[in-house]
């Protein structure tokens, strides 16, 4: 009843004001969307970056562990060679 007395020059000015505002929280809540978007993808790629490293770090110390193993028995071998009492006999 209020919008029958106002001239029509200010309905279409609050009809503008209410379309901008709507407008306006329209980009706020995409730019929030977009935004906690973006942060999930980020953690996510954290979390699989991590899970890369550590798995990478887990092969890398088992590469290490079984080179230093064989190092270890192919001295262990040698040494076994030389102590060893030879064949054949003197």
């Amino acid at each position: 009843m209020l919008k029958c007395l106002l001239p029509k020059r200010m309905i279409n000015s609050e009809q503008h004001v209410t379309v901008k505002n709507n407008k306006y929280k329209h980009m706020k809540r995409a730019c929030y969307n977009f935004s906690h978007q973006r942060m999930a993808e980020r953690k996510e790629f954290v979390l699989w970056t991590n899970l890369v490293n550590e798995s990478a770090g887990e092969e890398a110390r088992i590469y290490h562990e079984t080179v230093k193993n064989n190092k270890y028995r192919t001295h262990e071998t040698s040494m076994l060679k030389c102590l060893s009492p030879k064949e054949g006999g003197a």
